[in-house]
């Protein structure tokens, strides 16, 4: 008989006293993240929510929790986006959706209803959140890629120029 464990939800919360999680985005360093709580629960799979609380908190990036919890210090990539350099409990990230550039805001987030408990203050680092929350997001980003206007290639015209060495025929 095949064991199937569901997806579990967390909010991993990005405080910017220990990590500056936009400059990390924007860099593409961001690999782990600590876990303070929940320790026995999070495993690889799950999904996370990552949150920075504040008046410019917001969500700034969706991940896939791609390790099991481990002791470690930041990887060498992450030291300078990290203020805590000690070994503690971590576990290995994958960005799955980075809004460094264009987070979904606090003020946004009240707005949607799934959402307004994760604009309240939350203590700690991890906490557990929900397929509805994350869902939500998920949504919120996909409206926000079809309303930008699509990349296009505007091509320059040549100068109207004649060509060069062109003989005409006729009196001169």
């Amino acid at each position: 008989m095949p064991t199937h464990r569901a997806t579990k939800y967390w909010l991993f919360l990005a405080r910017p006293r220990l990590l500056d999680i936009r400059e990390a985005l924007r860099k593409d360093s961001l690999r782990t993240f600590p876990v303070r709580t929940h320790a026995k629960s999070i495993r690889q799979g799950d999904r996370v929510i990552i949150w920075k609380p504040g008046q410019k908190g917001g969500c700034y990036s969706l991940a896939e929790v791609s390790t099991a919890v481990y002791e470690a210090q930041p990887e060498a990539g992450e030291v300078k986006s990290y203020s805590n350099l000690k070994a503690e409990a971590r576990v290995g990230i994958r960005i799955l959706s980075n809004l460094w550039d264009r987070p979904l805001s606090i003020s946004e987030a009240k707005m949607i209803v799934a959402l307004q408990e994760l604009t309240k203050e939350n203590p700690g680092i991890n906490r557990r959140a929900n397929w509805e929350q994350y869902q939500a997001i998920e949504d919120w980003i996909s409206r926000q890629n079809t309303l930008a206007e699509p990349p296009v290639d505007y091509e320059t015209p040549p100068l109207l120029r004649p060509p060069q060495n062109t003989l005409f025929y006729g009196p001169p």
